[in-house]
């Protein structure tokens, strides 16, 4: 496997622990590994929960502007909710081939994304899996 065939990433700039995703293949040859590396590298993240679906949206105060502590921590909570759908639609982004990049770019939720994926290569992944059995 090249360098260019896997995506390098760190959890996070204080741990020093990096993973290697390998580039799902078009042709999805590579799917059922591809799949669980991925899995296994969003769990090892603490993000499965936004994969799978589970995760809660922040609810916005029932009177915006009442409260500009409540507003404030919404507003925080709502952020953070975002950037944790796209730590996930970034690994995507990079171990996609792309013309599946297209398909997920309009797709808010990693959940949603992630099953775009899933949808497309589920069924390939059970011939190859058929095939080297």
């Amino acid at each position: 496997m090249s360098p260019a065939d896997t995506y390098d990433y760190q959890l996070n700039l204080s741990e020093s622990m990096t993973s290697r995703i390998p580039k799902l293949r078009e042709d999805g040859t590579n799917w059922i590994l591809y799949k669980e590396q991925f899995r296994v590298a969003v769990l090892a993240k603490g993000l499965v929960q936004f994969l799978e679906g589970r995760d809660r949206e922040p609810r916005a105060p029932e009177i915006p502007g009442e409260d500009s502590e409540a507003d404030e921590e919404y507003e925080s909570a709502h952020d953070i909710w975002i950037a944790r759908h796209q730590s996930i639609h970034m690994l995507l982004f990079q171990t996609l081939p792309e013309s599946l990049k297209l398909w997920i770019t309009p797709l808010q939720k990693a959940s949603e994304a992630w099953q775009a994926v899933v949808e497309e290569y589920d069924d390939q992944g059970k011939f190859v899996q058929v095939e080297i059995l």
